[in-house]
């Protein structure tokens, strides 16, 4: 089985949102919450990953601290890995994509709480295969 060969490219990072509220309180145990939405142009061949992070307090369910970014990756010959209309990607290509796409989510929020009273919030390092597939099984077959 031959390795199937892949070339990848940013085409674009962009800042979709933040939203940061000084009124309330992280908290002791704060939670973490991650969303993922993976989109597609196979006409201009590019994978879009948007990842949002939201910090909430445990006890009240507040969002105090939230960002959502895009990162947007040029696919050469993208339509050689469709498969009816699923992209069919190698699980390392979708992995490293996701791994970057989550450092570039890090990094802006990191960059945005700069200053204000969430500025030292801990935005974890992450192992981006299992959390990657923790995203794909809770997609309904």
């Amino acid at each position: 089985n031959p390795e199937i060969k892949i070339e990848i490219g940013i085409l674009k990072i962009k800042d979709l949102g933040f939203f940061l509220n000084e009124t309330l309180e992280a908290g002791e145990d704060s939670q973490l919450v991650y969303n993922l939405n993976i989109g597609q142009n196979t006409v201009e061949e590019w994978v879009e990953f948007i990842i949002e992070a939201q910090f909430k307090n445990n006890i009240t369910d507040e969002t105090f601290l939230s960002g959502k970014v895009s990162t947007r990756f040029l696919i050469k010959n993208l339509g050689n890995f469709i498969n009816n209309e699923h992209i069919n990607l190698p699980p390392d290509a979708l992995t490293t994509m996701f791994s970057m796409s989550f450092t570039h989510t890090r990094a802006i929020l990191a960059k945005n709480s700069a200053g204000s009273k969430f500025a030292n919030v801990y935005i974890p390092i992450v192992n981006p295969g299992e959390l990657l597939n923790s995203f794909i099984n809770q997609v309904p077959s």
